[in-house]
């Protein structure tokens, strides 16, 4: 039985009916596998019809999983109920979920989670799908090539008046770098190995309404393996997302993420990789091969919900929320 065969006996679970549900079910469409779509309301099951063609079903969850059971879940609903949902999962015996990143609303529900699992002996992955950028796996491919990484640094500012005028809750917006500015720390860190030693800074308190503790970041440490980095954000003024990896040959630039520009040593001239994108350009960049890998089980290069929850140490100490 080949690989796509194995697939199409799989039963899966997507609970959500929003955008990122909705980019998600795309994927599993063309990947031709056993599919039920749940969401809350007949509301939103009648818009993700009309999204997709496909018919939700709606209502209460735990009712659903009581009568009909499943091999896997995917979990992409609101920040705020990722937990709950997962929990639901989890309570009944579905042993492989992914969840849409960062896995709860804040660390309590991130370890609550962890720990659950564990208890459970369920696996669950969050899903960080920039590890499956076609970027990051040219950079990754780069890396091994050059003989390894010298040093790197990432930057994770973020457009505070936009992203203050989104109408989030209270909640999210306090925690908001776990919630969404972890996706650059994840990816630089999965690409150049994990901290061991981080020395972290922040300043800005109250220059950004939404995210009183702090609003300027900075800091260095090092890696596992020895490999010095720093960081640096400030969501008070004008900067965005990126990632700089140095090694024996080369830099390697990926700002914007999707895209790996390089320079040469003893050039000064950027050069452009030319990307296998294909994937990235018809999907959500990253979905596709981070959903094919949860299906097949191929586990290698998915965060785990322990990975996670071992993460919560530096990536508060980084945002000032310890």
């Amino acid at each position: 039985m080949n690989i796509a065969q194995s697939r199409n006996k799989i039963k899966i679970l997507l609970v959500g009916a929003g955008k990122m549900a909705q980019d998600y079910f795309q994927v599993l469409k063309d990947l031709e596998v056993d599919v039920t779509v749940f969401c809350r309301s007949k509301e939103s099951a009648n818009n993700f019809k009309k999204r997709t063609g496909f018919d939700a079903l709606y209502g209460n969850l735990e009712d659903l999983v009581r009568s009909k059971s499943f091999d896997k879940a995917i979990v992409a609903v609101d920040i705020e109920n990722l937990y709950l949902v997962s929990e639901v999962a989890v309570n009944a015996n579905i042993k492989e979920i992914l969840v849409e990143k960062p896995g709860g609303s804040d660390g309590n529900e991130i370890s609550n989670l962890a720990e659950l699992a564990l208890a459970k002996d369920t696996r669950i992955f969050v899903g960080y799908n920039r590890r499956f950028y076609s970027s990051t796996l040219k950079t990754k491919e780069i890396i091994k090539k050059d003989g390894g990484v010298l040093s790197f640094s990432f930057e994770f500012t973020e457009w505070a008046t936009k992203i203050g005028d989104i109408g989030y809750s209270k909640k999210i917006y306090r925690n908001w770098f776990i919630n969404n500015s972890s996706h650059v720390v994840d990816m630089a860190f999965y690409l150049c190995g994990s901290p061991k030693e981080l020395h972290a800074q922040v300043s800005g308190q109250g220059l950004v309404s939404w995210h009183p503790s702090a609003s300027i970041f900075y800091g260095s440490g090092k890696t596992i393996d020895d490999i010095p980095f720093n960081y640096k954000a400030n969501w008070a003024g004008q900067g965005r997302w990126g990632i700089e990896v140095i090694t024996r040959k080369r830099k390697l630039i990926l700002q914007p993420l999707e895209e790996l520009k390089f320079i040469n040593v003893n050039e000064l001239d950027t050069h452009e990789f030319q990307l296998e994108d294909t994937l990235d350009n018809k999907y959500k960049p990253g979905l596709y091969l981070q959903t094919e890998a949860f299906l097949d089980s191929n586990y290698e290069n998915l965060c785990s919900i322990k990975e996670q929850k071992q993460s919560l140490g530096f990536l508060n100490s980084i945002a000032g929320y310890v």
